[in-house]
């Protein structure tokens, strides 16, 4: 583990409504300002960690990464066969600086269990927030849900993680 203190926070944009073209391209310069689009902030929370050994289970990471509040989602996506992992997790964190703090201490190191020689890479993930990746993993096929291994783990207080059901 890394020392304590937070980040600052990063932030990312999203568009908050669709663009018509043909209304852009047939409006007069007077009225362009009318259809641009409204940008709205929205804060980055998930990164996926990748280069985790194979042989690790999301309760070896539970344990290796003490939460103390900081993150509400832990998943570590396992093959189809269900023996080892994919080797990256997603996790989410309740807030943007509580992301920085943590790829900050692990970014380009190792995880305690299993040799390896690789380290830690840690980027933000293309899905951001609790809800969004709840949704996401409800997609999936539904042959990776029947291990309850293969499930995300939802962290709630910080404490009694606790994995998805259907």
């Amino acid at each position: 583990s890394g020392p304590a203190g937070l980040g600052s926070p990063q932030l990312g944009v999203a568009c908050s409504h669709a663009i018509d073209l043909h209304e852009i391209w047939s409006d007069t310069e007077e009225h362009a300002e009318d259809i641009r689009p409204t940008f709205q902030e929205v804060p980055k929370t998930t990164l996926m960690v990748r280069n985790i050994p194979m042989n690790y289970t999301q309760e070896m990471l539970l344990e290796e990464w003490p939460n103390g509040g900081r993150y509400d989602f832990l998943y570590l996506p396992f093959s189809y066969k269900g023996d080892t992992n994919l080797s990256f997790a997603f996790v989410n964190f309740v807030s943007p600086e509580a992301a920085v703090h943590f790829k900050a201490t692990w970014q380009r190191k190792r995880l305690g269990r299993f040799e390896t020689k690789k380290l830690l890479n840690i980027s933000f993930a293309d899905i951001q927030g609790l809800e969004a990746n709840i949704a996401a993993f409800k997609r999936k096929p539904t042959r990776r849900l029947r291990s309850r291994k293969s499930r995300p783990c939802i962290v709630v207080d910080g404490m009694h993680p606790a994995p998805i059901d259907d």
